[in-house]
């Protein structure tokens, strides 16, 4: 996913892939779709994974800050099987509200 606001394209664009420094967890795979389900708030990037690397899907938080070039801020997790979430279901992170 390429991210721009302000300027020239290609001037302030920042490519966010699972993996990269920006700090969204997993390997960048075929299919994952990343982009393709987000939402923003005011201090996040939500970034929706239902497709992987995670086997049930997953929703990734990252701060502005690391989704507009910087790596330095703490990307919140949410996945099945972690932090009370049931381990259950499929393409979690379909739909981000």
């Amino acid at each position: 996913m390429a991210f721009s606001l302000l300027g020239e394209p290609g001037d302030s664009e920042h490519w966010i892939e699972a993996g990269n420094a920006r700090g969204l967890p997993g390997t960048p795979g075929a299919s994952q779709r990343v982009g393709n389900y987000l939402n923003a708030t005011g201090t996040h990037l939500w970034i929706g994974m239902p497709h992987g690397p995670a086997e049930r899907g997953a929703v990734h938080g990252l701060p502005w800050s690391n989704a507009m070039g910087g790596t330095g801020g703490t990307v919140t997790t949410h996945q099945p099987g972690l932090n009370g979430l049931a381990l259950t279901g499929k393409a979690f992170g379909m739909s981000i509200r």
